[in-house]
């Protein structure tokens, strides 16, 4: 009898094992494919870079069209990320050193409001362009992008030549903007 038991106990370990094992290789698997960024979805590299019309802080708005003849670099970020929001410094340091060669920088908020973003710029100082992209259609449904942030390089056609869902570092932009031959 006290083998019988013994003999259930063990096999009752080893099924609990068996299924806890089980559980965590399947939510491993899980949280890879959530945490993969999307970049298959987004626009691609090649293709025109898809127009938009969105307001910015002063409430005056900015098309991306009106930039062509402009190198563009669209980056889409939200206070509330944390990598958008170490990012910030890189993309304003990018801007001091490319704004005088043809570049522009557009920074797409999304879905916040325009006094929460003009409380973040108070203590992270930044002056290129921001566009609210407040129903989220854009980021969403026309750049399909998740998570954030992401970044385009937008030649001065209005082609999207790099692509990248990840905060960016000012040496990864300005190597984009050399490739790109700008200022050359």
């Amino acid at each position: 009898m006290i083998r019988r038991q013994s003999i259930g106990v063990r096999a009752t370990v080893l099924f609990v094992f068996f299924v806890f094992a089980i559980v965590l290789i399947y939510a491993s698997v899980v949280r890879f494919n959530i945490d993969k960024p999307e970049i298959d979805n987004l626009p691609n590299v090649g293709q025109m870079a898809p127009d938009f019309t969105l307001k910015q802080l002063d409430g005056t708005s900015l098309s991306l069209s009106s930039l062509r003849g402009k190198t563009v670099l669209l980056t889409f970020w939200g206070t509330y990320s944390g990598n958008s929001r170490a990012e910030i410094s890189a993309l304003q340091q990018v801007y001091e050193k490319w704004k005088g060669k043809g570049v522009v920088i557009v920074g797409v908020d999304i879905g916040e409001d325009p006094i929460t973003i003009s409380g973040f710029f108070a203590s992270h100082p930044a002056t290129f362009p921001v566009v609210i992209d407040k129903s989220r259609d854009v980021t969403l449904n026309t750049y399909k992008i998740q998570p954030i942030p992401a970044t385009f390089l937008i030649d001065s056609s209005g082609r999207i030549r790099e692509r990248a869902v990840e905060e960016m570092s000012a040496e990864t932009l300005d190597q984009w903007l050399v490739k790109l031959g700008v200022g050359a």
